[in-house]
């Protein structure tokens, strides 16, 4: 179960006559450090959505009957959902690309190890 969105497929030697001399590149790193990558920009969108709907939602409460700031904590409220809602779409998005172009482009295992040197 740990290798949930990678699988392990063995030492990528680089293309042509190009070889990574990194310790440990492989194409399950390169894999893992994309997923990886997608993931924590995932949760830390939706923190930062949780972050600005408290602030607004404080914001809100202690308006105390300003129509200002109460103006303000509704448009903040507004902003927050509207950057999640784009956040959940363009995720949508790349994967409707993907099915498009006719391959998976949130998982790019198959497509790096059917890559072959032009010859």
């Amino acid at each position: 179960m740990s290798n949930l969105l990678a699988k392990d497929l063995g030492t990528f030697n680089g293309i042509g006559g190009i070889s990574s001399t990194l310790p440990g590149s492989s194409i399950t790193g390169f894999t893992k450090v994309i997923s990886t990558a997608v993931g924590l920009l995932t949760v830390i969108a939706g923190l930062y959505f949780l972050f600005r709907l408290l602030t607004a939602a404080f914001k809100w409460i202690g308006a105390g009957g300003n129509k200002d700031t109460l103006a303000a904590a509704q448009k903040a409220i507004t902003s927050a959902l509207t950057g999640l809602i784009i956040v959940i779409l363009s995720y949508a998005l790349v994967g409707l690309v993907g099915v498009i172009l006719g391959f998976d482009i949130l998982n790019l295992t198959p497509a790096i190890t059917n890559l072959r040197p032009i010859t």
